[in-house]
């Protein structure tokens, strides 16, 4: 019976950690969001389209506004704010990332170099064992921008595993990730065919 006593104790104390850790990772993402929008404000560049990875509690964001013909990112590392707005016209190519692996790149004017990007990300998720469920590690959107200090921009747009084995591709996870991959490639296909 003892047994069972700590047991249950000891799940309660998990339970109590683990809520106690999503309020205080939650606060921390709430306010990276809120210090993104307030450069945003101030640069008068107000989101038509915004991501926030929320997997690092919102320490990377991609903001799109449309009027003003501009894509930002912003990035806090370690405690420290960087952001970097481009024009439409500097965005040179883009691509998402699986794992080791690209789905081609959409350059200016809107060619696929070498890749399924047209396929959709679902397609080289579910093409990367052949058959059966497989594991996604790591998803990224690519950017590369006309700048010779900083040409690619490399944005997460999948969280760590627990386990760092990876999400099973079928998962819920997974799916959001896809569904995030293929709005933006959408979104940056009409970028680079609007030059």
């Amino acid at each position: 019976m003892i047994y069972f006593i700590v047991f249950i104790l000891i799940v309660i104390g998990g339970v109590i950690l683990a809520q106690a850790q999503y309020k205080k990772n939650t606060a921390i993402a709430n306010s990276n969001k809120e210090r993104f929008n307030l450069t945003l404000k101030e640069k008068n560049l107000p989101s038509d389209q915004i991501l926030f990875t929320e997997a690092d509690f919102g320490k990377n964001c991609l903001s799109i506004n449309e009027k003003n013909r501009k894509v930002s990112f912003g990035k806090i590392i370690a405690s420290e704010f960087k952001f970097e707005d481009y024009d439409f016209s500097d965005i040179v190519a883009f691509e998402v990332q699986v794992d080791d692996k690209k789905t081609g790149s959409l350059s200016v004017g809107g060619a696929v170099v070498g890749g399924i990007l047209a396929g959709g990300v679902g397609a080289i998720i579910g093409g990367t064992t052949g058959k059966g469920k497989t594991k996604v590690k790591t998803m990224n959107l690519l950017i590369t921008v006309n700048s010779i200090s900083n040409p690619l921009i490399k944005f997460p747009i999948l969280r760590p595993s627990v386990d760092g084995k990876g999400y099973d591709s079928e998962s819920i996870t997974i799916k959001n990730a896809v569904k995030i991959a293929e709005q933006w490639t959408g979104i940056f296909t009409i970028i680079l065919n609007s030059k």
